[in-house]
């Protein structure tokens, strides 16, 4: 955001499940402040205040639609002049990503996720 104290560097190109794997978790630390302050909200209020019923609002993010225009690249892995496999790349679809390789939305891909909770494995719940 604009104006926020907190430092943001541009990637252009980064591996896609790198770029995926960030957008989970910034989602996790957006779910885990919210979990937070209802903590923080619920330990300040008095005994008396909790007696009557009042409780800070709970809120959780229940499902998560992402969706970004993305340029996609490809390249081969090659190593000792053979061929080894493929890496994927992405690219977020942005006027400084369009300005530098001349890039044009018409070519730009698609990738919706969705980020549901489900309940945790049976061996971390506790007995």
């Amino acid at each position: 955001m604009p104006g926020s104290d907190e430092a943001f560097e541009t990637v252009l190109v980064a591996p896609l499940a790198a770029m995926i794997r960030q957008v989970g978790m910034a989602v996790a630390d957006a779910q885990t402040h919210m979990a937070q302050t209802y903590l923080d909200q619920h330990n300040q209020l008095s005994d008396e205040m909790k007696a009557l019923g009042v409780m800070p609002s709970w809120y959780e993010m229940s499902q998560i639609d992402v969706e970004l225009k993305l340029a996609i690249h490809l390249e081969q892995e090659v190593k000792a002049g053979k061929p080894t496999g493929f890496r994927l790349f992405a690219a977020s679809h942005n006027a400084q990503y369009q300005n530098a390789f001349n890039y044009t939305a018409d070519g730009a891909s698609t990738m919706k996720l969705r980020l549901s909770p489900v309940p945790s494995p049976l061996a971390l719940q506790p007995r």
